[in-house]
């Protein structure tokens, strides 16, 4: 399995929790290699933890940078198998993926802080659990149904 750190908006990510799952292709970032045999391998070479981490967020990162302006900024974090991961550009972890992708796949959404007046000058983004994403909706002032 692969972590891909997709950048959404808002009417998406509603549409995508009420249907189930999100049509392909669909472009994100990952932490990923291409081996001898031009396949995805996750993770690429060898890496302890702390470089991992690093490799994590700057895909993360690239997610976040992908949404520009867009507010409110959402990135989903999905765990996809490998066979469906396509290098687009693996200097910069850009990827896309092959197959519809199932709630069920994603760990997390990561969303400005919706009670904020402001986003977060540094661009950070708070982390929510899958289950929470109805309640993050409506505090955006949408829900599932109506997207």
């Amino acid at each position: 399995m692969m972590r891909v750190y997709l950048p959404v908006a808002v009417d998406v990510l509603a549409r995508w929790l009420s249907s189930g799952s999100v049509a392909a292709p669909v472009t994100g970032f990952a932490v990923a290699a291409t081996g001898p045999s031009g396949a995805v391998e996750p993770g690429g070479a060898e890496v302890d933890d702390t470089d991992t981490e690093a490799a994590e967020y700057a895909a993360f990162s690239a997610a976040v940078a992908e949404l520009g302006s867009a507010q409110p900024r959402l990135v989903v974090s999905v765990d996809c198998p490998d066979a469906e991961v396509t290098p687009l550009g693996p200097e910069t972890g850009r990827v896309r993926l092959t197959s519809p992708i199932a709630w069920s796949a994603v760990a997390a959404v990561h969303a400005d802080d919706p009670d904020a007046a402001e986003p977060d000058p540094l661009g950070h983004l708070l982390w929510f659990a899958a289950t929470e994403v109805d309640d993050l909706l409506a505090r955006f002032g949408t829900d599932a149904t109506n997207g």
